[in-house]
């Protein structure tokens, strides 16, 4: 194993669109949650010493949250070191560490760097005061654009920033701006992530009532497609739907996941991948905390993939990458139950059509046909399923991923 993902679930304030796990850092305990890390960390070595070569190399891991620049930078070191020594890590090619501009100035900066952390993504969302206002951020624009200075200034050379698009009375002209002014502070990798509607947060409760009407899919559609227009222009390449880089400067730890990759994830609502099986761990920081002090893994659920699951999710998964998935990957995983003339047969008319390209073994959505990768999915399994006649399970694993 050497993909390892750690969730931090304390945030300043929960905004009004977030579906992630967190709970507010006021009144919480989060040294106690980082002991039950270790624990984790520990056990979860403990089991994969006995399969595990030493030395490995070229590891990634990756901080998410919730804040995880919220942690003391300490803290993140302890995490780091305790992964390498339990997981017999040489040494890691990537790591990242999730952060809001609020909690990102120079003293912890430049501890995080001197620890070894070679990626910041900071939670821009906008750089509009009325947009962040409206998302529920803490921060406002030149307290991100501030962050971002103090980062480049700590020494880190790889920056990616989030931008949140289909944001009610939002223009592509503000995005694009957005765009602009990150380009120009010197900005590697941008992510595009659409404004969407998660159950149970204030958000989804406005829309509900009425009280907040969201862009149509056409006009958010019109965002993405002028932004991804813009970044393509200067040099920026859409190595996965939402995510946009200069080469070179793709996040190694997420194209690992999209490539179905094994991956562990430590923490509450965290989730993990043996190439086989898939779990996660309780939504709840006290249950989880409470079972690793009997020394007992925090399972939420665990689940075995058949070859037809593993199949389906190599479509959906692969399908966001620029470069689609491999044909005879898919029909491998399927046990060779799905053929390769099935999946052609099934993809014909979008290639007539144009909306996918077949280049040898891959086959990829064409650029301006990236938004519809659930969808074209979603039709490529069923038609290779229903001419194998193969009942499907439709599954969407694709949800676990930013």
């Amino acid at each position: 194993m050497r993909h390892f993902y750690v969730h931090i679930p304390y945030c300043r304030q929960k905004c009004n669109y977030c579906g992630f796990y967190s709970v507010p850092l006021e009144g919480a305990s989060p040294d106690v949650y980082f002991g039950a890390l270790m624990q984790e960390i520990i056990l979860m070595g403990a089991k994969n010493l006995g399969s595990a070569p030493n030395n490995i190399r070229n590891a990634t891991a990756f901080f998410g949250g919730g804040t995880p620049s919220l942690f003391k930078p300490e803290q993140i070191y302890a995490i780091i070191n305790e992964i390498q020594r339990d997981f017999r890590i040489k040494g890691f090619r990537e790591i990242t560490l999730e952060g809001n501009p609020e909690s990102l100035y120079s003293e912890r900066l430049l501890k995080l760097h001197s620890y070894g952390i070679h990626r910041i993504s900071i939670g821009v969302q906008s750089l509009n005061d009325k947009h962040l206002q409206f998302l529920g951020r803490i921060h406002n624009a030149q307290q991100a654009i501030s962050a971002i200075q103090q980062i480049k200034s700590a020494g880190f050379e790889k920056i990616s920033a989030d931008l949140i698009y289909g944001i009610p009375g939002m223009s592509s002209k503000e995005l694009c701006a957005d765009i602009n002014k990150l380009i120009e502070m010197g900005i590697q990798h941008i992510s595009l992530y659409s404004l969407t509607l998660e159950p149970q947060t204030p958000l989804a409760d406005a829309v509900a009532a009425g009280s907040i009407n969201l862009p149509s899919t056409d006009e958010s559609a019109g965002q993405y497609a002028a932004a991804s227009e813009l970044l393509n222009s200067c040099g920026f390449v859409c190595y996965e739907l939402s995510n946009f880089a200069q080469p070179g400067h793709e996040c190694l730890h997420n194209l690992a996941c999209w490539h179905d990759e094994s991956y562990i994830g430590f923490g509450a609502a965290a989730h993990s991948f043996d190439g086989i099986c898939r779990w996660a761990n309780t939504r709840s920081i006290e249950k989880y905390a409470e079972s690793l002090a009997n020394h007992a893994q925090p399972f939420d659920f665990i689940e075995t993939l058949s070859p037809i699951e593993r199949f389906e999710e190599t479509i959906m998964l692969g399908l966001r990458l620029q470069e689609g998935f491999s044909i005879s990957k898919a029909v491998n995983i399927s046990g060779g139950n799905a053929g390769k003339d099935k999946i052609l047969s099934a993809s014909s008319q979008m290639l007539d059509n144009g909306i996918l390209i077949l280049h040898k073994d891959k086959l990829a959505l064409s650029p301006g046909n990236r938004l519809l990768a659930d969808g074209v999915a979603a039709k490529i399994i069923e038609g290779t399923l229903n001419e194998a006649n193969i009942p499907g399970t439709r599954s969407n694993r694709a949800g676990c991923f930013r």
